[in-house]
């Protein structure tokens, strides 16, 4: 699991141990040529002018290079160097793409497809990579995220306002609720009978 979070003294440490292998190896020089309009990226390019067995000064140049980030790499998949510390230091992802060609050509020319692997991997991280710089401070949101879209802050028309169907009650149900309140003339006049003088008597 790579490390994540703040470098400390150690990482320095590491780097600092890095950049004087780096030197050492005079990849400063190497590094030139890769970048340079001479390096053919393409592995059958690379191969018509250098064969393979030809010992070129050039092809021994590229694997200190691949060797130098494979053993970055290794650190790196290892936990053993900062995420942070080694991104913001080296353009991992871009060097990877400057030697990919090579490298897939050589490992199918040799029948090695794990050669230099944990380069690639670090290289596919940094591609994900964000600077602290660019992130937000812990327990904030981006200003991205505390803007709610406007889709979220509106309540749409048909939300805000409901169907007149659903407030107004139907004739027939107003109709219905208004004979339950009113008696009919027949019942109205069962009723005065029963109040009338004579069914008192007859009662």
């Amino acid at each position: 699991m790579p490390k994540t979070g703040k470098p400390d003294p150690s990482d320095a440490q590491v780097m600092i141990a890095l950049y004087e292998a780096q030197a050492a190896h005079n990849l400063g020089e190497v590094m030139g040529y890769i970048w340079s309009n001479d390096f053919p990226t393409d592995f059958k390019e690379f191969r018509k002018s250098f064969p393979p067995g030809s010992n070129s000064t050039q092809e021994r140049g590229l694997y200190r290079a691949l060797g130098y980030f494979e053993t970055i790499g290794t650190l790196y998949r290892n936990n053993l160097i900062s995420e942070d510390l080694i991104f913001d230091w080296l353009a991992v992802d871009m060097t990877w793409a400057r030697l990919k060609g090579f490298v897939l050509g050589v490992r199918k020319e040799i029948g090695q497809s794990r050669m230099f692997e944990n380069f690639e991997y670090m290289a596919r991280r940094c591609a994900n990579w964000t600077s602290p710089r660019s992130r937000p401070a812990p327990g904030r949101a981006s200003p991205a995220a505390r803007r709610r879209p406007a889709a979220a802050r509106t309540r749409p028309a048909a939300a805000r306002s409901r169907p007149a169907i659903a407030r107004t009650r139907p004739t027939a149900a107003r109709s219905h609720s208004t004979a339950a309140r009113t008696p009919s003339t027949a019942a109205r006049g069962r009723s005065t009978a029963r109040r009338t003088p004579a069914a008192r008597r007859q009662g």
